[in-house]
């Protein structure tokens, strides 16, 4: 028996905004679950906009289909924390979410 297509475990954090005791707005990521998922590698770059690094997409992470997940998430998986910059829903037998991703960074 194989580990299919959906192999690598990931966490899943979803993110929640918080007030301070002063009153300030403050966005945390609170683990919202695990599963399983397959990884795809995209590309390796950055683009300098405005003087500042910005990121594009790099992996595509595929989860099987549910229905909270959505840009603005974090993926932890295989030793990175994957920001989610958008999720598309593949339908068929099988449906599946297709996240791209980019990695914030390496634990």
């Amino acid at each position: 028996m194989s580990a299919g297509r959906f192999r690598c475990p990931v966490t899943l954090e979803a993110p929640v905004l918080t007030l301070t005791p002063d009153g300030a707005q403050v966005l945390v990521h609170v683990e919202a679950g695990t599963d399983f998922a397959g990884i795809r590698l995209l590309r390796q770059a950055e683009a300098a906009e405005a003087d500042r690094l910005s990121g594009v997409a790099t992996h595509e992470l595929r989860l099987r289909a549910r229905s909270d997940l959505a840009a603005g998430w974090r993926i932890r998986a295989a030793g990175k924390l994957h920001r989610v910059l958008s999720v598309a829903e593949e339908t068929g037998r099988r449906p599946q979410l297709i996240c791209l991703t980019e990695v914030e960074e390496e634990t």
